[in-house]
């Protein structure tokens, strides 16, 4: 027994040190991150935890261009911080990302969409975005494997992300890059699309998504028209949708692939399997939205948002609809 005891102590100690020796390493990691991206910018204050007006807390994510931390400001507001990495801010075509997202962002304000609440564009010290901090995860955190979501769930979020576009779209935006991933889900259910990075303005003159060997966007959420080299609308975000919705629904991608060149190969040359393959359970005015809005060809899409925001918002129950009128968007009791 006094034997047994001590052999629990020790491994108590033993595990706890382990613990600081981990939590010490990883402090010293991002401290050793902080400095890097502070290449980007004279430092005034000296301190590696300081970006612009704000001090850094902890690291929340990584991105494909840029890093995100949770910072607060001298009031002690939280803010989501988005930083650029200094390897990719070197070249013009990220820096016009970062300044779309900037020139996009700062005129976006809906319950659905997560805000900018300030900016340093670079010219003077580290540029970076502090956007409202939105205390939960990402959608594709709450996605089981293969299995689909509950219709309640699927048609809150669904509907949310509609009412976002709708907005969005008359705004002259469009997003190019729905997908779970860029969408948040906070502790309390509210619903938010993030990252406009490679969103385009309506307004802006036409260009092509790629040269032939690039595009910007996500492989499997990606409309066909953004693989090529065809002007994109904002039926682009209709198809993403449809994926989105597809996703939800059946708990599978409408193409898969070894590779990106094989979904991108399949998307362009096939047609999606219809919903009810995977989930024979979905309702029938669902699987047609689906199957209209992954239409190839984007005249074939709807016409706008609004009537597919309506469609997905038909599925949320009366329960839910009251709660969250009252709520805006909140969803925290389906999780």
């Amino acid at each position: 027994m006094v034997l047994g005891g001590i052999a629990t102590a020790v491994a108590a100690v033993v595990g706890g040190g382990f613990a600081i020796y981990r939590k010490t390493k990883k402090r010293a990691a991002l401290i050793r991150e902080l400095r890097m991206m502070q290449t980007m910018g004279h430092n005034r204050s000296g301190d590696p935890w300081v970006i612009g007006k704000y001090r850094v807390l902890k690291k929340l994510g990584t991105g494909g261009m840029a890093k995100v931390y949770l910072a607060a400001n001298a009031q002690g507001n939280l803010v989501a911080l988005k930083v650029p990495d200094p390897q990719f801010f070197q070249t013009e075509e990220h820096r016009t990302y970062f300044r779309q997202e900037l020139s996009v962002g700062k005129k976006m304000q809906h319950p659905n969409v997560v805000r900018i609440l300030d900016y340093a564009d670079g010219a003077e010290g580290m540029p970076y975005i502090a956007m409202e901090y939105v205390d939960g995860v990402t959608l594709d955190k709450k996605l089981p494997r293969k299995r689909p979501v509950s219709l309640d769930f699927a048609a809150i979020i669904l509907s949310r992300v509609s009412a976002a576009l709708e907005y969005a779209h008359n705004m002259g935006v469009i997003h190019r890059d729905i997908k779970p991933e860029n969408i948040m889900i906070s502790r309390d259910g509210e619903v938010k699309v993030t990252d406009f990075g490679i969103a385009r303005d309506l307004w802006d003159p036409p260009r092509a998504t790629g040269d032939g060997n690039t595009f910007v966007g996500s492989p499997h959420y990606m409309s066909p028209e953004q693989i090529s080299t065809e002007k994109v609308d904002y039926r682009t975000d209709y198809y993403s949708i449809g994926v989105l919705a597809f996703r939800l629904m059946t708990g599978y991608l409408p193409f898969e692939g070894e590779t990106t060149l094989e979904v991108i190969t399949r998307k362009v040359s096939q047609l999606p399997p219809p919903p009810s393959t995977y989930n024979q359970d979905i309702p029938l005015e669902l699987e047609q939205l689906i199957r209209e809005l992954m239409q190839r060809e984007p005249e074939r899409r709807p016409v706008s948002a609004l009537p597919i925001r309506k469609i997905f918002k038909k599925f949320v129950p009366k329960s839910k609809k009251r709660h969250t009128a009252r709520s805006g968007s909140s969803v925290a009791e389906d999780f």
